[in-house]
This record gives C-alpha cells, sequence and structure tokens, in this order.
C-alpha cells in the first residue's frame, strides 16, 4: 500500500470513529434534526445546459448525499420561468449528472397546474387598481414566459407568465417609475392577489412544497440567498451555500461594498440556520466585518470520484502545462499565456494547453498571434476529458480574480499535475501547502507566474515525483466520502433559535451617555441607553453603515456588558479601524440590533443633545441634525488590516 493509499485508510477510519450518528427524537423542532436522515431540498434559479460552477458543484454534492448519507428524499427546487422539468431532468439523466430518484420541480410549473381553489390560499393582498394595458417591445422568452421591454431604453419593463392552455397565469409589472406588481390570475384571468414585490410569491411557494419533515433546504443561488431567510417561523432547516466572493473587490481587501447580489444576504446571514463556505480565507473576512460567524462551517465541495485518474506518469509530459477554466475576464487566462512566453524566452519549451469555451477565445487567440505562440499554445475548447489531460501534463496554472474555492486546482492535483496558482482570494491558499504540493505567488503578477514555472521545472524528478504524491493525497482531502462526512457532521449540531422582541420604538433606541475611547488599531464605544429595561438584549450588534453604498460592518457587544454605580448597564463597542480603510471621505450612520434580528429590526442611535463631535485617529462622530448617531470618514485607511 502506498503513502497515498495508507493516508487515505486513516482518513476515512478517523471519519468513522469520529462522526457521531444521534437520532431524531420526536420532542425536537423537525428544524433542529441532528441527523442526516431528512428530506433534502436544493433551491437553485435554473440548471444551465452548459454546467460549471455553482450548479455543477451543487449536483455533485447532491450525489454525494446519496452515496453516503441517509436522506429520506432528494429534491431540486428551481425558479428560472425558463425551466421545464421534464427536459431539464431527462438532460441530466442521459449526462449522468442525477440520479432517477432526484425529483426536479420548478415554481412556474407547479403553479401552472394549481386549481382556483389552491391558487387562492395564497396570502397576498386585494387587487384594487386595475392591471394597465400592455405597451413595450414584445419579446418570447419561452411559450410560457413573454417580457416587454421599454421602446426608448429596453429595459424590462413587463413579465407575462402563462399556463399551458394559454391563460395568463402571472402578470409582472416591473417599471421602476410605478412601482412593483406581481398580480396572481385564477383561470379566468381574473386578478386574484397581489405584491409588491416577488420574494412573497417565492417564500410562499417554497412553504407550499417543502412540508415532509424533517426538511433540509440548502441554497446555492445568490438570487434566493435574498428572499429566503425571510420564511419565519419555518419547520425545515435552512442552509446557505456561499459558492464565492461575497464582496466586489475581494482582492481589495476584506472591507469595501458587498456584491450587489449578496447584500441582502449577509446582512441577513444570522438567518440561516447554518451557512456553508470554501475556505477558512472567507471565514476570516467574514469574521473581520463583525459579521457572527458561529453558524459558518468549512464545508468545501466535492471533487467527483472521475478527477482521480489512474496515473501513469510514465504518459505525463514533464513541460506541458494545462489551464482548466472558462474563457472570461474573471479567469484571466492571459495571464497564463503571458507567463507561458516568458518562460519559453529563458529557454525551458514549455507548452500550455487551454481546455475552456467562453467570450474572451478571440481576444486569447489574438494574443497567442502576438506572442508567435501558435505552437506552444492551443485552445482546445470545450473538452470531456479533462483528468486524462491533466494526468499528461506537468503542471496548472490558475490566475482568476477570484475564487470560492478552485476545484480546478483540486482535480489537477487528483491528476499528480502540479498546480502554480495566484493568491487569489478564495481557495488557493487553504489549499496548497507551497512547494510541498504546488505553489502560490503573488496575485496578479504573471513574471512572478513564469519564474514559479521555471522553477519546477528545472526540479529533479525524484522531489518532482514527490510532489505529485503529496498532492494526490490532499486531493484527497475534497472527495465526495470526505465532503459528505464534513456535511453529515454540520447537519448534528442542534440549531439555535433567536427570536428577539422587537425594539419599543422601530426606528430607534435612545443614548443615555455615550464615551468615546481612540485607541491605537480600534475605537472604543461604550454606550448606556435611556431605556435600558426596553432593550432586553445583553448581545447587541453596533452597525456601522455606509450612506453611499451597500457596505456595512459590525461590532458585537460584551457578553454581560458590566455594571455602574447606578445599576445601569454599560454596552462596550470595539471596532477596528480597519472597517474604514476603504471609506475615506464617507459617511456611517450608527445602528443597533439584537441577535437573531432581521436587518430591517435594526434600531438608529438617538443621541442626547449635549453630546460634541469628537474627532480622532481620522475619524469624526457626531450628532445629526435630527439627533442621530454618525461618523465621518476623514482620512485613508486608519489602521492595517490584519
Amino acid at each position: 500500500m502506498g503513502l497515498a493509499e495508507k493516508t487515505l485508510a486513516r482518513i476515512k477510519r478517523a471519519v468513522r470513529e469520529n462522526t457521531p450518528n444521534p437520532e431524531v427524537t420526536e420532542a425536537r423542532n423537525p428544524r433542529d434534526a441532528r441527523t442526516d436522515e431528512v428530506h433534502v431540498y436544493n433551491a437553485l434559479w435554473g440548471i444551465p445546459p452548459k454546467l460549471s460552477g455553482m450548479p455543477n458543484s451543487a449536483l455533485q454534492r447532491i450525489n454525494s448525499f446519496l452515496d453516503h448519507g441517509r436522506a429520506k428524499s432528494m429534491t431540486i427546487l428551481t425558479f428560472d420561468p425558463n425551466t421545464e422539468p421534464a427536459e431539464t431532468k431527462q438532460r441530466l439523466l442521459e449526462t449522468g449528472r442525477i440520479r432517477p430518484e432526484v425529483a426536479l420541480i420548478n415554481l412556474w410549473h407547479d403553479l401552472r397546474g394549481l386549481s382556483d381553489e389552491e391558487l387562492a390560499t395564497f396570502d397576498g393582498t386585494e387587487v384594487v387598481e386595475p392591471v394597465p394595458a400592455v405597451d413595450g417591445q414584445r419579446e418570447e422568452q419561452a411559450p410560457t414566459h413573454i417580457v416587454f421591454r421599454a421602446e426608448d431604453t429596453g429595459k424590462v419593463i413587463r413579465r407575462h407568465h402563462y399556463r399551458a392552455d394559454g391563460t395568463l397565469l402571472v402578470t409582472d409589472l416591473c417599471d421602476a417609475s410605478t412601482g412593483r406588481r406581481v398580480i396572481l390570475h385564477d383561470h379566468a384571468e381574473t386578478p386574484l392577489i397581489e405584491w409588491d414585490q416577488a420574494r412573497d410569491l417565492y417564500n410562499q411557494w417554497v412553504e407550499r412544497v417543502v412540508t415532509p419533515e424533517p426538511s433540509l433546504v440548502i441554497v446555492d443561488d445568490k438570487r434566493i440567498g435574498e428572499f429566503i431567510h425571510e420564511i419565519t417561523p419555518r419547520r425545515f432547516k435552512l442552509a446557505l451555500f456561499v459558492h464565492g466572493t461575497h464582496l466586489k473587490d475581494a482582492s481589495a481587501g476584506n472591507y469595501g461594498q458587498y456584491l450587489p447580489q449578496r447584500a441582502e444576504t449577509m446582512r441577513n446571514l444570522e438567518s440561516f440556520d447554518l451557512v456553508a463556505v470554501q475556505s477558512q480565507q472567507q471565514i476570516d473576512a467574514i469574521a473581520a466585518l463583525g459579521i457572527g460567524v458561529k453558524k459558518i462551517r468549512l464545508l468545501p465541495s466535492a471533487v467527483p470520484d472521475s478527477a482521480y485518474p489512474n496515473l501513469d506518469n510514465t504518459a505525463r509530459s514533464e513541460s506541458a502545462g494545462t489551464v482548466v477554466a472558462n474563457l472570461s475576464k474573471l479567469k484571466r487566462v492571459d495571464h497564463a499565456i503571458l507567463a507561458l512566453h516568458h518562460v519559453r524566452q529563458t529557454g525551458h519549451q514549455a507548452t500550455l494547453t487551454v481546455c475552456g469555451t467562453g467570450p474572451e477565445r478571440d481576444t486569447l487567440a489574438t494574443l497567442i498571434s502576438e506572442r508567435n505562440l501558435e505552437g506552444a499554445v492551443s485552445l482546445a475548447g470545450q473538452v470531456t476529458n479533462v483528468p486524462e489531460r491533466l494526468a499528461r501534463s506537468s503542471f496548472s496554472t490558475l490566475t482568476s480574480t477570484t475564487e470560492g474555492l478552485s476545484l480546478a486546482v483540486i482535480e489537477s492535483m487528483a491528476a499528480g499535475c502540479i498546480p502554480i496558482a495566484y493568491d487569489t482570494k478564495y481557495g488557493p491558499r487553504d489549499i496548497i501547502t507551497h512547494g510541498v504540493n504546488g505553489y502560490i505567488v503573488d496575485y496578479g503578477n504573471p513574471h512572478a507566474l513564469a519564474e514559479q514555472i521555471n522553477e519546477f521545472l528545472s526540479l529533479d524528478e525524484t522531489t518532482k515525483e514527490g510532489m505529485r504524491e503529496a498532492a494526490v493525497v490532499r486531493a484527497r482531502d475534497f472527495d465526495s466520502e470526505h465532503a459528505y462526512a464534513r456535511w453529515k457532521a454540520a447537519l448534528e449540531e442542534p440549531v439555535k433559535f433567536h427570536d428577539p422582541k422587537p425594539f419599543e420604538s422601530p426606528n430607534y433606541a435612545r443614548v443615555r451617555t455615550l464615551a468615546i475611547t481612540p485607541g491605537k488599531d480600534a475605537v472604543q464605544l461604550a454606550i448606556v441607553f435611556a431605556d435600558e429595561e426596553k432593550i432586553d438584549n445583553k448581545n447587541l450588534r453596533l452597525i456601522l453603515k455606509d450612506r453611499a453604498s451597500n457596505y456595512f460592518a459590525q461590532a458585537f457587544s460584551t457578553p454581560d456588558g458590566w455594571q455602574r454605580a447606578d445599576g445601569r448597564t454599560v454596552y462596550n463597542f470595539t471596532i477596528p479601524y480597519a472597517v474604514f480603510s476603504q471609506s475615506a471621505g464617507r459617511k456611517f450612520d450608527v445602528h443597533v440590533r439584537k441577535i437573531g434580528a432581521a436587518w430591517d429590526a435594526k434600531a438608529r442611535l438617538k443621541l442626547p443633545s449635549a453630546i460634541d463631535i469628537i474627532e480622532a485617529n481620522g475619524l469624526s462622530w457626531f450628532r445629526t441634525e435630527y439627533g442621530n448617531f454618525s461618523v465621518k470618514v476623514l482620512d485613508a485607511a486608519q489602521g492595517d488590516e490584519k
């Protein structure tokens, strides 16, 4: 038995011995079912014909649950109006991506099959205003989905969703000038009810279909994560899988604007029962923002068993490199091509095969021609034998601007192909041990990438072989069995329920006294509330919300505060200056909310009139003309980002 097999056997034994298997009891709330024997629902917006990234990862997780778990049932929920569930499932079955026992249902397909009596059970507002006449440019997305665009701007102003018999099911008026109206119609096309946001319809549908107990809903798509947390109270466990970065520019550090599709999710992250992320780096980045991480678990995606080929190093070309990536600006494959050009200029006759398709293909072909690399770099397009190609290659490169985990790196290691990756957030640093099973190089630096390729190619064969064996061992940590064992352990943890009472005033919390103490790396706020007895919560979140963007940061109060001589509780909040490092000139409004409370339940801090402006360390803390607490960032970064 070789080193890789021995290591794998030891890991499997440890997982079996240390994984508890408590059974669910009748007395326990189904949402707190501490077992993997549950009905599993996987929420995706849709499943495109060309699978990659997030949907591919979700399907692989479903297979790992079926292979190694005890799921009572397995269902995929989809929300895309252009998805036909029967056709989609058949396509996935033909390509071996799902099993026959996996159910696939779609919001719009399901609604089309409901009777008028069933539609009447949905909760909404009575339709009072008439439905405006149709206008705009008509565009058919599918036979049951018609879009109308404004003639002047091309923006979508209206959507019609139809039943199979041609009757109107839903009118979605999305003209920003008039406000959102989502109107549900009966079979006679008479308006039944309406909502001012589509998420109300989506959530009611989820509650309708997720009825067996105990159940688990795993949300993969960003769009679904923005609204599904609003289902409360609920009787199913809700897990969010964060596949990629939550920041608009992760390369700039941990502090800055959120991705628009992630902002609402990050504001309500603690509303989920479980949050799965791909890397420890991302957990640290979320924690740096003061967002609670007690529910976050490191549950990286599973790699399919097909990614581990039977290795035959005699067929490996020691000078061959491979890139597996979508040809998009996000992946920056041009950096890999430029690096190879530098390598060849130093005398190494290395080659590079790029596997993937995308909008940047023509641009990359031009770059190859300009650098006279036609014989050295090939654009292979979409291929079906990635593991075999990697097994015949010596090294791979990763040059992305951002990653969730990078299955491409793991698949490369599984094939004994040494990954040479930018220090991209997030993932490579969590997977690769530099110089042992791969390499991490300076982010965004093709010259550094080239130097590392040169160094690796110059190693003796014994050293290379040792690295390849170590890479295969590391890749096994991400196979489906290990991936499921991590999920199983997370599912068996108890769910912590928080249902805080709202503040006495939904708009503000009055402050009696405030002390601001600047320190070297952070500022401390000590707050005594005027209506302390109405706070009714020892664990408060202090929220600093940027007025001009979706950026916010939090600080936790100490668990019990401390008591003054007059018996009042002092709530202490420590705010690192680093949270303002990308916010020069911006103003932040200060709020508080209780642990477990939704974002909308936060309260503005209202200060007594005696508070003066305090300026220190580039921050100006002040009382607004309405008596509220705010802070302005006067200078650039206040402290070093750790």
